[in-house]
């Protein structure tokens, strides 16, 4: 599926207890070349990363980067800065949490998830952000990285963007997606997952880097919640193929 998002929103992408992972689209219009043809897109690109943390023992705090710059900052629920770590190949742990930056990459893990996100040039930019993010997400449940930062609830079902996708049917369920192979040299996006996810794209917008709370939040649920129900759902269906990780990449 294909998520254009509204111009400087920030969108839930994985809801998990404890965890909550966020990401800010920002429009741009740029060249890309599909098939040694050159159109002119005005798309968007996720540009700037938010996680609320609470950890094993209570404490939360507000992890944020942005594609346009190196590092990460760590902060309360109140705004102070607990530290800033503007460079690369550095850390900061807390109790089951730690953030690792290393070279273009911040990986955080905790409550039994593991989130990354890489900074990319956006190639061939005319307006908008020069840098962009492609991420990757999966529980860390059974892995080696478990006694540490815990396994991903057995209890409560993750949900959204991407967090939802773990419904554990076996089934893909595509949501919709911009056609770039039009006849036509300049191409709108405007795909917002359409059919591939619960509700509408305006239903997981977040106001602030501080909230987790969306229709579908799971921060602060500890009792048992299903995943999503995919009756409801209308996107083409196929046979998943069989992996532990949910990815966003940009089409540059």
């Amino acid at each position: 599926m294909d998520f254009r998002g509204r111009n400087n929103t920030l969108y839930a992408i994985l809801s998990a207890p404890r965890l909550s992972f966020a990401l800010r689209t920002n429009d741009a219009t740029f060249i890309l070349i599909p098939q040694n043809t050159p159109k002119l897109v005005h798309g968007s690109f996720f540009s700037q990363a938010y996680w609320k943390v609470r950890t094993v023992v209570g404490t939360e705090f507000v992890v944020n980067t942005s594609a346009s710059r190196i590092g990460f900052d760590v902060v309360d629920t109140n705004g102070a800065l607990v530290v800033s770590r503007p460079h690369m190949w550095t850390e900061f742990c807390r109790d089951d949490m730690r953030i690792l930056y290393k070279q273009a990459t911040l990986v955080l893990r905790v409550a039994g998830w593991e989130t990354n996100v890489t900074r990319k040039p956006v190639y061939n930019r005319l307006t908008g952000p020069e840098w962009r993010f492609d991420l990757t997400i999966r529980p860390l449940s059974g892995s080696a990285f478990a006694a540490r930062h815990g396994n991903a609830s057995s209890l409560v079902a993750p949900h959204g963007l991407l967090g939802q996708t773990w419904d554990e049917d076996g089934v893909a369920i595509d949501g919709a997606q911009d056609d770039y192979h039009t006849p036509e040299i300049e191409v709108w996006t405007k795909s917002m997952a359409e059919g591939g996810i619960e509700g509408d794209a305006g239903e997981y917008e977040l106001p602030n880097k501080f909230s987790h709370e969306f229709k579908f939040s799971r921060y602060d649920v500890t009792g048992y919640t299903p995943p999503r129900v995919t009756s409801r759902l209308h996107g083409n269906r196929h046979r998943e193929a069989n992996q532990h990780t949910a990815t966003s990449l940009d089409k540059t």
